[in-house]
């Protein structure tokens, strides 16, 4: 039975698809990684699943600064910033961190898992993890 479940969802930003027809399936114990090029919709995608951003209402939680900007509001515990935008900041942290990923020490938006020591790294080209992929 999955835990995770998508089907047909999609996201418009300002008329603009950044996430379109995801049907998606996750089984407990199973651990899936999303890969794509910038703008291929994965921080959109996680967005949606914690609730952060809505598909309905295409209207997302105001965070401290846009994903990948590098300024110093960007740093995880900067604190010169509205209280409902730190709120957010907390809500997102607090719930990548009770599912076992930690921030990186500069990047708000930026998690690591805290178990990956446990899986061993694959260094494949994209054509490899296409073959794997297709055929399951």
């Amino acid at each position: 039975m999955p835990v995770l479940q998508a089907s047909m969802l999609g996201k418009l930003y300002n008329g603009t698809a950044a996430l379109s027809n995801l049907n998606l399936s996750i089984d407990k114990g199973e651990i899936f990684c999303l890969l794509g090029q910038n703008g291929a919709g994965k921080t959109t995608t996680i967005n949606l699943f914690l609730g952060f951003t809505d598909a309905t209402r295409r209207n997302e939680l105001q965070m401290p600064t846009p994903f990948d900007a590098l300024v110093y509001a960007s740093h995880p515990n900067f604190k010169g910033l509205p209280e409902n935008i730190l709120n957010n900041r907390k809500l997102l942290i607090s719930t990548m961190t009770k599912f076992g990923f930690k921030v990186d020490p500069v990047e708000w938006w930026h998690f690591n898992y805290i178990g990956n020591s446990e899986f061993d790294l694959l260094d494949l080209p994209h054509e490899e993890i296409e073959k794997y992929i297709s055929n399951k």
